[in-house]
């Protein structure tokens, strides 16, 4: 009831901004495109005020299906004191004394308003982001910048992983024993061929190579400093 209640009260300072406020600019003619559909639902509900019953049974349906029994559903207007109608009484009139009393609560619902906004979800939310991107940046900046000693960091933790992996698998039975066929050449080839990679990266060393540059300080060209292979050179034109 209270959730109607306020349902009802935000509705009806939409309506009386709308219809009893101000007057903000001049006023135009609303389109075919927003009163057709209006207009659709007003004539439907005139013309099925004493056709309801095809209503009541898909009402019926759905309450069935939601309280687990049959339940009965009468489309009309009951002037008693049944609880339905004691309930929309209470959320009309506490719909009616909020707007009536909006001067007296707005200021209170603004202070609080701001107070949320200082100590509410969304303030401890940009706190809790602006940690994670402080200790992102740490994180980030304790990396080694040399690329291949980034590759490491993460094949070896990988290799660790993998080999746990293996060790923990029982693999008792799930292989089969037998003859080499046709049919398990390309398999074979794909081996060979990973076998190979894998001997060809781990070879080679040193073979990254890097090269730095900074302006000098009295010449237009460039000092540069180049280093491969453990041999590092140094040129540079005035």
């Amino acid at each position: 009831m209270v959730g109607a209640g306020l349902t009802f009260a935000y509705i009806g300072r939409f309506w009386s901004m709308i219809f009893l406020g101000r007057r903000r600019g001049q006023p135009h003619p609303l389109p075919a495109r927003l009163v057709a559909p209006v207009a659709l639902l007003g004539l439907l509900v005139v013309a099925g005020r004493d056709r309801g019953r095809p209503l009541e049974r898909l009402a019926e349906a759905a309450g069935s299906v939601s309280y687990g029994e049959p339940v009965e559903v009468s489309l009309a207007y009951h002037l008693d004191a049944r609880p339905e109608n004691l309930m929309a009484l209470g959320a009309y009139a506490l719909g009616a004394l909020l707007l009536f009393l909006r001067p007296a609560w707005v200021r209170a619902a603004e202070a609080f308003s701001r107070l949320g906004e200082r100590l509410g979800p969304e303030r401890w939310y940009a706190l809790t982001l602006d940690g994670l991107n402080r200790l992102s940046d740490s994180i980030h900046a304790m990396e080694v910048r040399d690329l291949r000693s980034r590759v490491a960091t993460i094949l070896v933790p990988c290799a660790v992983l993998v080999g746990a992996g293996l060790l923990a698998t029982p693999f008792e039975g799930a292989y089969a024993v037998g003859t080499v066929e046709l049919g398990d050449l390309p398999l074979i080839l794909v081996l060979a061929l990973v076998a190979v990679a894998a001997i060809a990266v781990t070879r080679p060393a040193n073979h990254l190579t890097s090269r730095s540059c900074c302006p000098a300080s009295d010449t237009a060209w460039p000092s540069c400093t180049h280093s491969s292979a453990g041999r590092t050179s140094r040129w540079s034109r005035s």
